[in-house]
């Protein structure tokens, strides 16, 4: 598989969705002459024209069906943990490993060295991999770069950008499950599977924890989503920020705030379940939002 080729692919179908989704919710607007007062850019513009905007579209058991579809429609896109192997044959991480090829580019503003690609490539600790390898479980503990090859240094099209990297694959948020696959040749970054991507992560932005944590982290019983575009969430040691989208595990109320459950990287690499406080607003919301028109308006 061609990670780059996939990730793009899912990109587009990304981006598909979103324009499928935006002329679903627009289909019944009654047809209306705008005045020059009317402000298409306020939420209450369209939900005031949307038919039934509060009808719900699909259902939670529905979602359920769908997304398992999805799961097995498209298992080189969306990877499901639940068969995911405890171990790989060398043959099969290799290929994953090398999946991709390191683009030609620009590194700090110059023409990629051959010492640059020879110090990266390296860095991926191919001559480690053996011929049974076992798969370890992690958690991500704050935002952290998912990148394609183990380097903090980006790879640019033209000298002067500094935007669109061509290693960046995607951004985790705090408490994504990953299952590591390999590790660094400086042991600084972990080799590791998302649900829909694959990478390399910083091995500080990871927590290791057994299976049976590991798989029931994924899955509780009482959560939130961020429903606001960014959510910063101060705990003990430091500021976390959480993009829409995300769960949040939720094990109680206190006064005005919830409380939820983050993982934290102990000194010697493996969790430590630590409590923060969420404020009971409008950057949340107790389970997951009801498929509807208005709230897709509103995500939007």
């Amino acid at each position: 598989m061609n990670f780059l080729r996939t990730n793009n692919s899912l990109k587009n179908r990304l981006l598909s969705f979103i324009m499928v989704a935006l002329l679903y919710c627009t289909f019944g607007v009654v047809t209306a002459a705008a005045s020059a007062a009317d402000d298409v850019n306020r939420v209450d513009f369209w939900l005031g024209n949307l038919q039934n905007p509060d009808a719900v579209i699909m259902n939670t058991k529905q979602i359920k069906k769908y997304n398992k579809e999805m799961l097995s429609k498209l298992p080189n896109i969306n990877y499901d943990f639940k068969k995911f192997p405890k171990a790989m044959a060398s043959k099969d991480l290799q290929k994953l490993l090398q999946a991709n090829e390191l683009p030609e580019g620009y590194v700090n503003g110059q023409k990629m060295l051959l010492d640059f690609k020879a110090r990266t490539l390296s860095n991926m600790n191919l001559a480690a991999v053996k011929t049974k390898n076992f798969v370890r479980w992690g958690i991500a503990v704050r935002r952290s770069s998912l990148r394609l090859y183990p380097t903090v240094d980006g790879i640019f099209d033209e000298p002067n950008d500094n935007e669109f990297d061509l290693l960046q694959a995607t951004i985790l948020n705090p408490g994504e499950a990953v299952a590591i696959l390999h590790k660094s040749t400086d042991n600084q970054w972990y080799f590791v599977q998302t649900n829909t991507y694959r990478g390399w992560i910083l091995a500080d932005d990871v927590a290791e924890t057994g299976y049976n944590e590991w798989s029931n982290w994924q899955n509780p019983k009482n959560f939130l989503v961020v429903v606001a575009a960014k959510l910063n969430i101060q705990t003990d040691f430091e500021n976390l920020l959480v993009e829409m989208g995300s769960h949040l595990s939720v094990i109680g109320k206190k006064g005005d705030t919830y409380i939820v459950k983050l993982p934290r990287r102990q000194e010697d690499g493996q969790v430590r379940f630590i409590e923060a406080a969420v404020p009971i607003d409008g950057s949340v919301n107790l389970g997951d939002l009801p498929y509807t028109r208005a709230n897709i308006i509103k995500q939007a």
